[in-house]
């Protein structure tokens, strides 16, 4: 018995290109997906960061003000005294710095 020759001899061949290029295709769609997503996640970090770097610099800014704001006047309303009678020894090891009032010598 004889085989009857096919339309397509190369029928095999032609879906397994067609199967190679789907795959391709995939892949391709797959990796722009991701790039997108990426992008936009690199976007909404930059947008935080732009936020935080805002509220540092007004914290910052109230920090500066808070601070001028400090005086000798302030500290004494505050409960804090002058140090009086204070000698300042600094010794040689690890760069040790000793505080000590006079009247306790």
């Amino acid at each position: 018995m004889t085989k009857m020759p096919t339309q397509f001899k190369y029928q095999k061949q032609i879906w397994g290109l067609a199967g190679v290029l789907g795959i391709l295709v995939f892949t391709y769609l797959g990796l722009v997906g991701n790039t997108v997503y990426n992008t936009l996640g690199r976007q909404q970090g930059e947008k935080e960061i732009s936020k935080i770097t805002s509220d540092l610099s007004e914290m910052e800014f109230s920090y500066l003000n808070l601070k001028a704001k400090i005086n000798p006047e302030l500290a004494r309303s505050l409960g804090f005294v002058d140090a009086d009678n204070v000698t300042v020894a600094k010794g040689t090891a690890n760069g040790v710095t000793a505080y000590i009032n006079k009247d306790n010598i």
